[in-house]
């Protein structure tokens, strides 16, 4: 029961970081050239999302196989699990 609920959580933690990355790359350097053009101070959590997108489109060659490791483990421990196997 305990190897099932752990290879729960490891879905959905990858499933974030596949859906964050994707924000990242996509929708946050559209969302920032938008807010630029009003002329006025972002609050402090989007300039933090903004500055975690920069360093994500950046250094994606670190980034995106970091997040492509991270799902072949999940995946390979989830699929080795007996109870998944059963």
């Amino acid at each position: 029961m305990g190897k099932l609920i752990i290879g729960s959580l490891a879905v959905l933690l990858t499933l974030f970081l596949i859906g964050f990355n994707l924000f990242a790359f996509l929708v946050v350097p559209k969302w920032k050239d938008s807010f630029r053009g009003f002329g006025v101070e972002l609050p402090s959590w989007q300039i933090t999302i903004i500055t975690i997108s920069d360093l994500l489109v950046n250094f994606w060659y670190i980034s995106q196989p970091l997040t492509a490791g991270i799902c072949v483990i999940t995946f390979s421990l989830v699929w080795d699990s007996p109870e998944v196997n059963s």
